[in-house]
């Protein structure tokens, strides 16, 4: 299975943060299901059924259906190795006119 497809909600590992979604019942928006989505967590202890955004889903709340691995972060340089970066003079050659 691609790690970019959503999964049944009873698959998800344990305590691990993934990204959870649902359905909101009775919501349309231009015929289709309105949904929400957020990070999330089952704990390891079984005190809390699952996390969303980080408060605990209580019984009565919207309840996750699916989730999917959280991708990659993105590749963001250091504040020291930006500050560098702009403290170096341009490779740019200029041509004379």
């Amino acid at each position: 299975m691609c790690d970019h497809e959503w999964r049944r909600i009873e698959t998800a590992p344990y305590g691990k943060i993934v990204l959870l979604w649902a359905a909101i019942p009775g919501e349309y928006i231009g015929g289709k299901q309105n949904w929400r989505m957020a990070t999330g967590h089952r704990p390891f202890d079984g005190t809390l059924d699952w996390t969303w955004d980080g408060h605990p889903v209580m019984p009565w709340s919207l309840r996750p259906t699916h989730w999917m691995p959280l991708p990659e972060p993105p590749q963001i340089p250091r504040q020291d190795e930006e500050a560098r970066s702009a403290d170096e003079p341009s490779q740019q050659v200029e041509t004379p006119a």
